[in-house]
């Protein structure tokens, strides 16, 4: 029987899926949703066959990379690894290639929860609703002047699931939308541009492109300044793909009017106090029917992995 290591706490599962996680093989939960130490998880799952990993238990992704490696060698025996995650960057591929260590993640759970927060930032931003309830707090208030939806041109950078959601609620609202993929995707009533158009051209831009070598860095210091005066920047994939150097001078020159993202810190981050700079912690993707999605897929994982069939592979 498979020993199953599963990095989340017991409550976090209703009955039926702790039932088919229990038929699946010998489980242990961690405790808690507090953050771990190495130490303290490689003592837990040092026989485990298979890892449900959740990197929260770590510190969470921006953290887990190098602490996510000192737990699996620590894990001698380790058959799968089961993420919790759409995301994989964080993860050593060619260790765990070498080691033939089958890897699962969790797709597309996320892409109605990601889209719709992708929308509301879009809302609050063209509204103001954000920088009033700053200078409202800082007993700074003004009358801010918005914009209306069927007002507004947005260009969305990366037409993958996410993107794709994105235009259709932006066109529910009646905005005009372009989009720039870097493969042809037709949608319709959503007009194909090229990334430079997309810049030049549209009150607020979306990004919502996957991380990788070819993506970090892709609001580079060139590009930033091609944006359109004024314009809104929500980015609801990394803050890795934005030169946050250039962001953050474009932001105080007010040639760029608001930037939304999501980031655990912003700590020593050029960013950092810049009223118009919209920092948020991680929370795009957590909502009531998005984690009840992803606890369906990560458990269809885990008893796929222990029945040495596995889904949702991760290419190694």
């Amino acid at each position: 029987m498979n020993k199953i290591v599963v990095l989340q706490p017991k409550s976090e599962f209703n009955g039926d899926l702790q039932y088919r996680l229990g038929y699946s093989g010998e489980v242990e939960y961690v405790d808690s949703v507090r953050e771990y130490s190495v130490e303290e998880l490689i003592h837990l799952a040092k026989k485990a066959d298979i890892l449900a990993f959740n990197p929260d238990r770590m510190g969470g992704i921006e953290k887990v990379s190098s602490r996510l490696q000192e737990l699996l060698e620590g894990i001698p025996n380790l058959k799968g690894l089961a993420l919790n995650t759409w995301r994989t960057d964080y993860i050593n591929k060619d260790y765990l290639k070498e080691r033939k260590i089958v890897v699962s993640n969790t797709p597309n759970y996320y892409v109605e929860a990601i889209a719709t927060q992708a929308v509301a930032l879009l809302l609050g931003c063209a509204r103001r609703i954000f920088l009033a309830d700053r200078r409202t707090q800082k007993r700074k208030y003004r009358l801010e002047l918005g914009r209306e939806p069927r007002s507004l041109a947005v260009g969305i950078v990366g037409l993958g699931h996410v993107g794709e959601r994105v235009a259709e609620l932006c066109k529910g609202l009646g905005m005009s939308v372009s989009a720039y993929n870097r493969t042809p995707k037709r949608i319709e009533n959503v007009r194909r541009a090229d990334i430079d158009e997309i810049l030049r051209g549209s009150d607020v831009i979306v990004l919502c492109l996957s991380t990788n070598e070819e993506t970090i860095g892709f609001l580079s210091k060139e590009r930033i300044p091609r944006i359109k005066n004024g314009a809104i920047v929500i980015n609801m994939s990394d803050k890795k793909l934005v030169n946050e150097k250039a962001m953050a001078d474009s932001l105080k020159s007010g040639k760029i009017d608001q930037y939304a993202y999501e980031t655990e810190s912003t700590h020593k981050s050029p960013l950092e106090g810049i009223e118009t700079a919209l920092a948020f912690k991680p929370f795009g993707g957590y909502t009531r029917e998005a984690l009840g999605r992803n606890r369906e897929v990560w458990v269809r994982n885990i008893e796929d992995l222990s029945r040495g069939k596995p889904t949702n592979m991760v290419s190694l």
